[in-house]
């Protein structure tokens, strides 16, 4: 019997060459040590148990969906050319760092309990912040819309509703909220 070197998958194109993964929402995958992708543009782990990622692999990608996952940091910073986060009900996700992102457009962290902190400053293409449901205190709502003040975006999308989410503060973090909606923003806050 020949011995067959054992490959996971065997396709054509070659795997190294498709633009899209997508895992089983079934959990089976627990973990990603390495991705051999550079075409990489689209990645979606939904609902596997997965608690960081082999962030110099996926440098290009620039759609992430991340919904129902396990993780407790997000350094988002670390992928220039992201465009799209799904990162919605990641229940033990506590911070998200963006910071320098000028690529981000969409960061949905909806329904993350224990998100307590989000770094978006330089996002300056992000244009929708869903975080509804989180636990942002006043001074992290004040310092998002400050971020969102100074990142200079018109006519975007803020939910900070819901959870324990807190309002912006009196006055300072309401006349943030006052000049982003000037600028054509639609804000919903508690």
């Amino acid at each position: 019997m020949p011995a067959w070197k054992t490959e996971p998958i065997i396709a054509h194109p070659p795997m190294e060459q498709w633009y899209m993964l997508q895992l089983p929402w079934s959990g089976e995958v627990q973990r990603l040590d390495g991705i051999n992708m550079p075409n990489l543009y689209e990645l979606y782990c939904d609902y596997s148990p997965l608690t960081t990622l082999p962030w110099n692999d996926i440098q290009n990608v620039y759609r992430l969906g991340i919904y129902g996952c396990q993780f407790e940091t997000l350094e988002l910073w670390r992928m220039p050319n992201l465009g799209y986060c799904y990162a919605g009900s990641n229940y033990s996700l506590a911070s998200v760092d963006a910071h320098g992102n000028t690529s981000l457009k969409t960061l949905d962290v909806s329904y993350c309990q224990s998100l307590a902190y989000i770094d978006i400053t330089g996002c300056t293409s992000l244009r929708y912040v869903y975080a509804y449901g989180c636990a942002l205190d006043e001074a992290m709502v004040d310092q998002l819309l400050a971020d969102l003040v100074a990142n200079g975006v018109t006519d975007g999308y803020l939910q900070l509703a819901g959870g324990t989410n807190s309002p912006p503060s009196d006055p300072d973090g309401l006349a943030l909220k006052a000049i982003l909606l000037d600028r054509g923003w639609t804000i919903y806050t508690n």
